[in-house]
């Protein structure tokens, strides 16, 4: 099992499926649920892009700011430990491309 410092990702006001006796129909979720998908994504994304990255790259990467947002204290707090996920922030820092942190 791998272990990822804390982050946060998306989870609020997520279009999600939901079986009704009507059918499938589109709900709102919030929480873990809804934000661990974004997070399992990006890291597939950074993967598939960079099949050697390794688990302990992407933590460097989470704590050292290079993929995160800030949504508290600056650095690692207990509310929002080290910030938010950002995909668009991984591909504006090169993951899209040759990464200069890889």
């Amino acid at each position: 099992m791998i272990s990822l410092p804390p982050v946060g990702g998306n989870g609020a006001g997520i279009l999600s499926l939901h079986k009704s006796e009507e059918g499938f129909t589109y709900t709102e979720g919030n929480g873990t649920s809804m934000a661990a998908p974004h997070a399992a994504g990006i890291f597939a994304l950074m993967k598939g892009l960079h099949p050697d990255i390794t688990p302990e790259r992407v933590r460097s990467f989470i704590e050292a700011g290079v993929i995160t947002q800030e949504m508290g204290d600056e650095g690692f707090d207990t509310l929002s430990g080290y910030g938010l996920l950002d995909a668009e922030e991984s591909d504006k820092r090169g993951f899209g491309r040759r990464c200069r942190y890889l």
